[in-house]
């Protein structure tokens, strides 16, 4: 055999594997989904002087933060174990090539005879090609696969849940900002009212209507709603820079949002919003896929204790002129049988059974637990709209006598102390009102954070 025959079939093995794993790749980047960041919604650029939504917020917090990147790098973990699932169901091929050099004659000696023979050449290449066809292993590969598959399911519930969380947590802070700059405004108020009624009672004062009390009075009330207004200034500044570090951007960055702090409609019952969460929670949807994993491999499990029924082939060249043939071709059906395992598969039998019967009670014991949640984020709905209705009718009754006693305290008929008591409750009651709207926006929101899904409006 010439060195150019043996290069050429060298070079046609090493291109029928090229060939072999071009085509293996080709397969996997069809068959998995591509992990990229541009899945997740749309991209946002934030601008000092263009206010956000609710949902661009949103947007950017979830192309910001790193646990929705890491739950989907999960479920691309997922898939790449589904294909390695696959491969034990699907055909292998195999090739070999490979040049021996020797430093002495191979050869033979036949004591009867006392004849020795030389049995080969000192230099020999040689190569080999083999295919193993998987024919029957009593379910055990394809519950391997199943069960991965009912995993990437899981791992995909796991990225919906992340995401509900981030909706959450966005929506919380960003109604945070907007109870805080409200909250601002009424000091602000407060401040202007202290302010007139201080000039009120110099005026008064200086004509000889009223005592010196009634300006150290209006004094000290100014100097205390100048205080809560430093304080509101305060919790504005941390509101956005809390708000900035949930949605990825610089906490320093001054970042406005559109006001949606308005009254949420909400008409649903407990039940509805119950049966809503018991059919769109991801944690139930991924315990449900572990209880079904659970039962697959119970079912490889037990597959171990059966044969395992495959199909070999394959092709031989060497170019040792010693040997009869230089190419073999061969065939063979196999069976394997696992005869005795010291109790480890017994022990796997049994451990996967105790894991499925674990995946069934945490499941029956979520259910509980998300159902009391449920109910929690739904009465604190019911009393947030009953503290809204409440402070609505406080604010016109609060306006109406700080009206009174502003007009009393001109005819000199009222202290000072009722009108600066007023003033104080009318600013109470707008404080109460608004934190009655954020209290309903974000009780809304946790309830649907709760039921897993959007109430409709």
């Amino acid at each position: 055999m010439s060195c150019y025959k043996e290069i050429k079939i060298l070079v046609s093995l090493l291109v029928a594997l090229l060939i072999i794993n071009s085509v293996e790749c080709q397969y996997i980047k069809a068959f998995q989904r591509k992990i990229s960041m541009e899945d997740i919604d749309r991209k946002i650029e934030i601008h000092s002087d263009h206010p956000l939504t609710l949902e661009d917020s949103i947007a950017l917090a979830l192309q910001n933060v790193r646990q929705i990147r890491i739950a989907r790098l999960n479920v691309g973990i997922a898939e790449d174990r589904i294909i390695t699932a696959r491969s034990f169901l699907l055909p292998k091929i195999k090739a070999s090539a490979s040049n021996i050099w020797l430093d002495k004659q191979p050869g033979m000696y036949n004591p009867d005879t006392e004849v020795s023979f030389i049995a080969g050449e000192k230099e020999a290449f040689r190569s080999e090609a083999r295919l193993l066809v998987p024919i029957y292993d009593f379910g055990r590969s394809f519950s391997r696969y199943k069960e991965m598959k009912l995993y990437k399911l899981s791992q995909e519930s796991v990225v919906e849940r992340t995401r509900q969380e981030v909706v959450f947590e966005v929506t919380e802070a960003y109604f945070n900002i907007l109870m805080a700059e409200r909250l601002k405004q009424v000091a602000q108020e407060a401040v202007r009212l202290n302010r007139a009624h201080l000039k009120q009672a110099k005026d008064f004062f200086a004509e000889g209507l009223v005592d010196k009390k009634d300006v150290l009075q209006a004094e000290v009330r100014l100097a205390q709603a100048e205080q809560r207004l430093f304080k509101t200034e305060n919790d504005y500044e941390m509101a956005v820079s809390t708000f900035n570090k949930i949605i990825g951007v610089d906490i320093d960055f001054s970042t406005h949002v559109i006001d949606l702090l308005s009254s949420r409609p909400f008409t649903s019952d407990l039940k509805t919003c119950i049966t809503l969460a018991d059919q769109s929670r991801p944690e139930l949807f991924q315990l449900r896929k572990h209880y079904e994993m659970a039962r697959a491999a119970v079912d490889a499990a037990k597959a171990e204790r059966y044969p395992r029924i495959y199909g070999t082939g394959g092709f031989k060249y060497d170019n040792d002129e010693y040997r009869l043939n230089d190419k073999e071709w061969s065939a063979s059906l196999n069976m394997e049988i696992s005869l005795f395992s010291g109790g480890g598969l017994t022990a796997q039998i049994n451990e996967a059974k105790k894991k499925f019967q674990q995946a069934k009670e945490a499941y029956d014991d979520l259910i509980t637990g998300l159902r009391l949640q449920v109910k929690g984020a739904y009465l604190a709905v019911v009393e947030a709209k009953k503290r809204l209705s409440v402070t609505e009718k406080a604010i016109s009754q609060a306006e109406e006598n700080l009206r009174i006693l502003e007009n009393q305290y001109m005819e000199n008929i009222v202290p000072s102390t009722d009108v600066l008591d007023a003033q104080t409750l009318f600013v109470r009651a707008k404080a109460d009102h608004y934190q009655a709207l954020y209290y309903v926006n974000t009780a809304i929101a946790c309830l649907e954070w709760a039921m897993g899904a959007k109430l409709s409006e």
